[in-house]
């Protein structure tokens, strides 16, 4: 599949398709693909803990949801059952999990793009910070050092010349850093403290 290079949509539903089977194939009592108006993830026994899937293959940590996402509706039940709950959110770039975090996300969160244009919802510093949960993992450590907040093209740039790569490069690079490298690189380790001894 990778070197057909797929969109990032086409990777993110397949991704969603395989984790909704691979659970439904170990708890088929419990779990199950949601059909229709139900979450990606059913809960048999009760529908309440059922979850919804959100991928992104966009550069950086940001989750987003489709407009209708950040649309008022005009049931308050219905935008409660349809767009609250409980989710799994999942980054990746390229062919790298970057991160999972779980939490619950009220349908009042998601906000849609300002443009009459703009086809996407986005979620606010609040609920990152306050409503998802990062599940940690040695693999957040194979992210891309490029997706770290604060990353433009011009550090982007230094840090290809030094040979970094990974958030894993950038918390192993024993060289001497300068100004806003060092500073990226006391941050990631700060952030990545618990993964990286």
């Amino acid at each position: 599949m990778a070197e057909i290079e797929p969109p990032a949509t086409v990777v993110g539903a397949f991704f969603e398709r395989l984790f909704a089977k691979e659970l439904a194939t170990r708890y088929p009592d419990k779990w199950t693909l949601g059909k229709g108006s139900q979450k990606d993830l059913h809960h048999l026994p009760d529908d309440s803990f059922s979850i919804e899937l959100k991928t992104s293959g966009q550069p950086g940590f940001s989750i987003y949801g489709n407009r209708s996402y950040g649309q008022e509706l005009e049931n308050e039940a219905a935008k409660k059952k349809d767009k609250s709950g409980y989710y799994i959110t999942i980054n990746f770039f390229g062919q790298t999990l970057t991160l999972v975090r779980f939490g619950w996300i009220d349908a009042s969160d998601w906000v849609s793009q300002r443009a009459s244009t703009g086809q996407m919802a986005g979620l606010g510093a609040d609920v990152y910070k306050h409503k998802l949960v990062a599940i940690p993992g040695p693999y957040q450590l194979a992210a891309p050092a490029r997706l770290l907040k604060g990353v433009g093209e011009k550090l982007m740039k230094e840090l290809q010349e030094l040979k970094i790569q990974t958030v894993l490069d950038l918390l192993r690079h024993q060289g001497e850093l300068r100004g806003r490298l060092q500073a990226l690189q006391k941050d990631a380790r700060d952030y990545y403290k618990d993964l990286y001894q």
